[in-house]
């Protein structure tokens, strides 16, 4: 059995299991393609922004095996995803393939999907309902979730205050997204919807509920352009303490006034 290198095209007998291996180790035009494209900020966005299986990326560029892709994680410090949560996100997808093929639907929550009918057929004999969520202690509990994980404000809080607190931290925001742009979005990532978002590393209820400045949570430290499904996946958790925005703060104030001292 023979296989051919698709960096080099170079054919060789598959002697062994290590065969393609090590021919791409000693592959001097695989070596310039790791160096040129499969980059650190390449494998960011593909395998933590995007999600995607180290077998994905492998595949999308013309390698038999992810073993490549691993050993470039590991080299670049990016955390890999254990082989439990890489275990559940194969078997997601094929729980989903399985569904399509099967019903024509995604998962067992579809509208038309078998299942989910008789579900609903169940519920509504018994609480006369025909969703789950309409149960008051399915409510509650979820209810009771986002408050203590943050998702939600309290409605206690949510008063006019909150919403002149939001304005403020917004014009902050808008002030210094401009301003620095380069530096908060040094990528040139389109915004939007489906695309990407403007985060707050410390988020803006942090910010209302433990009384902190809105200049503070605009400020450009605290700004960064990540991926929107990293983003709704965060919620309103923040992704650094507020004592580390602050040293931040103080880091690039000190740096400001070096610079305007020079010039």
């Amino acid at each position: 059995m023979y296989w051919t290198c698709k960096f080099c095209d170079k054919t060789l007998e598959l002697k062994s299991k290590y065969t393609k291996s090590g021919h791409l180790s000693k592959c001097k035009k695989f070596k310039e393609y790791k160096k040129n494209v499969l980059t650190e900020d390449l494998l960011i966005e593909e395998y933590i922004n995007r999600e995607k299986s180290a077998i994905e990326i492998a595949s999308n560029h013309n390698l038999d095996s992810a073993s490549s892709i691993i050993k470039l994680l590991k080299k670049f410090n990016i955390k890999t995803r254990s082989i439990k949560e890489s275990k559940n996100s194969r078997e997601k997808e094929k729980r989903k393939n399985t569904n399509l093929n099967k019903y024509g639907e995604e998962h067992n929550f579809s509208k038309n999907h078998p299942s989910r009918k008789k579900w609903e057929k169940d519920l509504f004999n018994k609480y006369e309902i025909n969703n789950i969520f309409q149960r008051i202690d399915i409510i509650k509990k979820i209810t009771d979730t986002k408050y203590k994980k943050g998702y939600i404000i309290p409605r206690e809080y949510k008063t006019d205050k909150l919403e002149r607190y939001l304005n403020e931290v917004g014009y902050y925001t808008n002030l210094n997204y401009f301003r620095f742009y380069n530096d908060i979005n040094p990528d040139n990532y389109k915004r939007g919807h489906s695309t990407y978002h403007l985060d707050h590393k410390v988020s803006k209820v942090f910010g209302f509920l433990n009384n902190i400045s809105p200049e503070i949570i605009g400020h450009k430290c605290n700004l960064e352009v990540i991926y929107y499904k990293k983003n709704l996946s965060k919620g309103v958790k923040c992704s650094i303490t507020i004592d580390e925005l602050l040293q931040r703060i103080k880091e690039f104030d000190k740096l400001k006034e070096n610079e305007e001292f020079k010039n």
